[in-house]
């Protein structure tokens, strides 16, 4: 199943649920956390195991070396099934839980736009000033390329939350020339709004007394639940 949205999912199978017992459905809708355990659950009730499953490939990419596919729901669906799955492209299995392929999928879809806001920002600043998009397009993959290799130092620094450690460039020093980022794409005619929301937390962070420590640190500002933050 590979719909537009979960109501959708929902629109197509629930005519056909009772018929579905003893089946494994695999539904590669885009969808939330929230929805996949949604469809487990009921899965579960019309009596068929469902893997939940999220798609990092645009269409050209299938079935090809650089696609890969995440799954949840129960291991031995997933097992029993993988040779068929990996026509599709790398099968990756990430828990029971019928939510968690959903949640790696937008976690790697919100680093994606987020980089994305970032280089359309640098591409609007190039042509604000006549330039050659396609000319700057070398030099920006070549710095997006050595900033894009810090993945795994910021993780270490997340699961210890220990943002002080071995720090380089400290958070209180980039919050200092960020506002430069804003007023200059204000003088060059482009609107700053996808990076101004980084500055405000940057600042509150620097306020709460943690300018010392790396950029990661600003991670513990975004957290909406208590137990998230303990």
């Amino acid at each position: 199943v590979c719909l537009w949205d979960h109501r959708s999912v929902h629109e197509t199978l629930d005519p056909v649920g009772a018929d579905l017992a003893g089946r494994v459905v695999v539904n590669l809708t885009n969808g939330t956390p929230r929805q996949g355990r949604e469809l487990g659950e009921w899965a579960r009730t019309h009596g068929f195991e469902l893997l939940d499953g999220g798609i990092m490939a645009v269409p050209p990419m299938i079935g090809g070396p650089a696609a890969f596919v995440l799954y949840s729901g129960p291991e031995e669906a997933f097992t029993g099934h993988r040779e068929t799955l990996d026509a599709l492209g790398e099968s990756r299995y990430v828990g029971p839980d019928h939510g968690m392929a959903a949640l790696h999928d937008i976690a790697l879809l919100s680093a994606m736009y987020g980089a994305m806001m970032g280089e359309l920002h640098a591409f609007a600043l190039v042509r604000s000033a006549g330039l050659s998009a396609t000319g700057f397009a070398p030099l920006l993959q070549r710095w997006m390329g050595t900033v894009g290799g810090l993945q795994e130092r910021t993780a270490q620094l997340v699961d210890a939350r220990d943002y002080a450690r071995d720090v380089v460039s400290n958070l209180g020093m980039q919050a200092a020339a960020y506002h430069n980022l804003i007023d200059a794409a204000h003088d060059e005619g482009v609107s700053p709004e996808l990076l101004a929301p980084l500055y405000p937390l940057m600042l509150r962070r620097v306020a709460e007394g943690h300018g010392h420590e790396d950029t990661p640190g600003l991670i513990e500002l975004l957290f909406t639940r208590r137990d998230d933050r303990a």
